[in-house]
């Protein structure tokens, strides 16, 4: 590119070359008006030069986890002119730390049914369905995509306490309904209340140190509150002669 030519901006393989981006990205980011779109100079197309700190800061949050939607909405942002991006982006890096110890993994068969504690191997259409695991194509001898380690170990545990493991993966897909509802509407709440209840003033440092606590008593907190809630609904269980219909199922043959 001549003098002439940069002096207005960057044609579209100069703008994307130096920000690290396939030229692609920037033709989809301009369609969806995360760019401006480019002006013509004779037969050239040109970005402006404001462009480029622009389509890097698009990167740098996209690299943060930050969805296109979200994006736009801090773009549009003048009045901050992101004076706070550097705390924004610490705070997005505190919501997004793993609340578990835990993490994915590529087993074969015989590792997967190590750790069930079985040999057998009609089990793993009962795990695809139910998401636990994901069998990768064209592999032989087969392997199989395991996004939660943490999750397969606590189905042999469960499968070791006596629970069927079609049974077990049926708890457990209720309890994630259940608890994706939850974790939304909790987040809801914290969000609605910051710097009313939560977060102090709602600073960024308060919002942050909020949110590292609540990390840390969730756990505790979830537990507790699960383990009073089971114990009201199995004495309400009791009360209503469920363990007679529990008996009567048993002698009948699980059929009512």
């Amino acid at each position: 590119m001549n003098d002439q030519e940069r002096a207005h901006g960057f044609d579209l393989d100069d703008l994307a070359r130096l920000a690290e981006v396939p030229a692609r990205t920037v033709r989809y980011y301009r369609q969806i008006g995360l760019l401006e779109a480019p002006t013509r100079a004779g037969r050239r197309a040109f970005y402006g030069a404001d462009q480029l700190p622009r389509l890097r800061l698009i990167a740098t949050l996209r690299s943060r986890g930050l969805a296109l939607d979200a994006i736009a909405r801090v773009l549009d942002d003048d009045a901050a002119e992101h004076d706070q991006l550097g705390q924004l982006l610490q705070l997005g890096d505190t919501l997004q730390t793993p609340w578990v110890d835990d993490r994915a993994a590529v087993l074969d068969a015989d590792g997967i049914l190590a750790i069930l504690g079985t040999d057998d191997s009609a089990t793993f259409g009962t795990l695809e369905s139910y998401g636990i695991v994901y069998r990768r194509p064209r592999t032989d001898p087969p392997r199989w995509d395991v996004p939660s380690l943490a999750m397969l170990h606590l189905a042999g545990e469960i499968a070791g306490a006596g629970v069927e493991s079609e049974l077990a993966w049926r708890a457990q897909a209720l309890l994630s309904e259940h608890l994706g509802r939850l974790a939304d509407d909790l987040v809801a709440l914290f969000t609605e209340s910051a710097g009313d209840g939560f977060g102090g003033q709602g600073t960024l440092e308060e919002l942050t140190e909020g949110y590292e606590g609540l990390r840390k008593l969730a756990h505790a907190g979830v537990q507790l509150a699960f383990a009073h809630e089971m114990e009201a609904a199995l004495g309400r269980f009791v009360q209503r002669g469920g363990v007679f219909e529990v008996d009567r199922r048993v002698r009948e043959g699980g059929t009512a």
